[in-house]
């Protein structure tokens, strides 16, 4: 039995293709998942960790697209690194990190005390096995390109037999289209999230005649200003989109990417079109220092008008840098991502 494991919505575009290659059950605890599974002939079942622990014998494979925490020891856990943000390459930290962990004030007062080599994140530790153990739970790991490669080695991710180059599953269908008069903007969620600001956008957009599709972070329906801001863009006329569905599907026609911290802005790489980039605060991901070379990075709001005038204009002056990325970010992009994927875990 074949388990896959998707309990947020944005988890599931992820899956979706692996999981029409290789068949099994879809669980969830997310209604939208579960309808979109049913529209696309996919047997799923409602439930989250405790449910999953059903599974817990020495058939099942679990697929995940975040995190082990919690699940049955005697499952097979294979992990589909998509590779664009930074934090999946540095995993076990979040495990550690994170306020749902035992570890996580262990850690942290450790990682800030004069006795910092007793931390479970220091490779001297007498501790770091706990770090190994996790690092042990996959039994396989499909890495999306040179770059992700280079960064989960380093963490010692990559074992013999257990990773292969995979590629991106969910770009897989993803091909470039004819432009049409429209601007996809994809906002992350947060506190580095140019959300305060897209009524500008928008704004600017209509004064120029182009049209904005608008897809928001599945998190940012959160945000507390969001329903305010979203009657304020209503007045426009705009494409909006369901935070929750996939943001590729919007990028073959559109002219451009406006876009900030989402991972959304280097799989965009693989249309080829300019793509700008709203960092109006800054960030320590060195994914995202690599994507601003291939990008207008806009500073300050009022530089907005400017980047979308050369893209009405046609001019594209980061063509030569984006083609260095796509080879840095994705091993290829030949629509077989999902193939080795599936024929990979069906091997387990």
């Amino acid at each position: 039995m074949i388990v896959f494991f998707a309990p947020r919505p944005y988890e599931f575009h992820y899956e979706l293709p692996i999981i029409k290659k290789t068949g099994g059950l879809l669980l969830t605890t997310s209604p939208w998942v579960g309808k979109k599974a049913e529209q696309n002939k996919i047997e799923w079942m409602y439930g989250g960790l405790k449910e999953l622990q059903r599974y817990n014998d020495g058939e099942s494979k679990i697929i995940l697209a975040r995190h082990i925490r919690r699940l049955p020891q005697k499952a097979k856990c294979v992990q589909i690194f998509h590779g664009l943000i930074e934090k999946n390459y540095t995993y076990e930290k979040i495990h550690f990190k994170s306020q749902y962990s035992i570890f996580f004030w262990i850690s942290y007062l450790l990682e800030n005390s004069p006795i910092k080599k007793l931390s479970p994140l220091n490779k001297e530790s007498p501790f770091h096995f706990i770090e190994n153990k996790m690092r042990d739970r996959y039994e396989l790991i499909c890495v999306p390109g040179p770059y992700a490669e280079r960064k989960l080695d380093e963490n010692g991710l990559l074992k013999e037999g257990k990773w292969i180059r995979a590629g991106v599953p969910k770009l897989d269908k993803l091909k470039r289209g004819k432009a049409k008069n429209e601007i996809l903007y994809a906002p992350t969620w947060g506190k580095l999230s140019s959300i305060p600001y897209s009524l500008k956008i928008f704004e600017i957009a209509r004064e120029y005649g182009i049209d904005i599709v608008f897809k928001p972070h599945p998190l940012v329906i959160e945000y507390n200003q969001f329903s305010n801001i979203l009657k304020k863009l209503s007045i426009y006329d705009a494409i909006f989109v369901d935070a929750y569905e996939d943001a590729t599907k919007y990028m073959p026609s559109s002219l451009a990417l406006i876009t900030d911290y989402s991972s959304v802005g280097v799989e965009y790489l693989a249309i080829d079109r300019p793509i700008i980039l709203l960092h109006f605060k800054e960030a320590k991901g060195k994914a995202e220092k690599l994507l601003r070379k291939a990008a207008e990075v806009i500073k300050k709001p009022e530089q907005i008008e400017k980047a979308i005038e050369k893209i009405i204009d046609g001019k594209d002056e980061k063509k030569k840098e984006r083609g260095e990325l796509r080879k840095l970010f994705f091993y290829s992009l030949d629509g077989k991502a999902s193939d080795r994927v599936a024929e990979a875990i069906l091997k387990l």
